[in-house]
């Protein structure tokens, strides 16, 4: 019957087009170029912290002795409202110092991310050639797969050597929305 010839020819189509399955999220977390860096992402990410945490410290400090001398009246009104005024600032001035060591962090992480996953291509469309897939999901769009199509740990293990580290320096902010943006002819 038509039917079954068409079940039976599903089974076969899949033979012919296997499918291969990776965890992008493994590959970047594993990679020996993450391993490489890691230790100039957690100096950016601890400096951020650190900043704020001394920040945080200090303003509340300042914020505490000037209640003290609004409370004495010591302080005519006047010079507290510009005592006030020059600690909203100083608080003002801080939130911006740490928010560029936060971006600076983010941009860094963002981009060595984008680095790992660009390397990972070349070496993921090898085993799509060896293994003559056409198809390959990210483990995270899979409810289930059999191991012997995950390709995750081969990925990791031939990046070790194809891209043993990645740079920390991300492009200038500039230079990387011209590179994002599409050509204009």
């Amino acid at each position: 019957s038509p039917a079954m010839a068409q079940q039976a020819a599903a089974p076969a189509a899949t033979a012919s087009a296997p499918y291969l399955v990776i965890d992008l999220n493994r590959v970047v977390l594993e990679s020996a170029a993450l391993k490489a860096v890691q230790p100039t992402l957690e100096a950016k990410k601890n400096a951020f912290e650190s900043k704020l945490k001394t920040y945080q410290e200090q303003l509340s400090n300042d914020a505490r002795a000037l209640q003290q001398q609004a409370e004495s009246g010591i302080a005519a009104p006047d010079v507290l409202q510009a005592k006030q005024r020059e600690l909203q600032e100083k608080a003002q001035k801080a939130d911006q110092e740490v928010q560029q060591l936060r971006t600076d962090y983010t941009r860094t992480s963002a981009f060595v991310e984008s680095q790992i996953l660009n390397g990972s291509k070349p070496v993921i469309d090898q085993i799509i050639k060896e293994r003559g897939a056409t198809l390959v999901l990210n483990r995270d769009a899979v409810v289930f797969a059999s191991p012997n199509i995950d390709i995750t740990g081969e990925v990791i293990a031939r990046m070790q050597k194809s891209l043993p580290t990645v740079s920390t320096t991300p492009p200038a902010q500039q230079e990387q929305a011209q590179q994002a943006a599409p050509a204009k002819k």
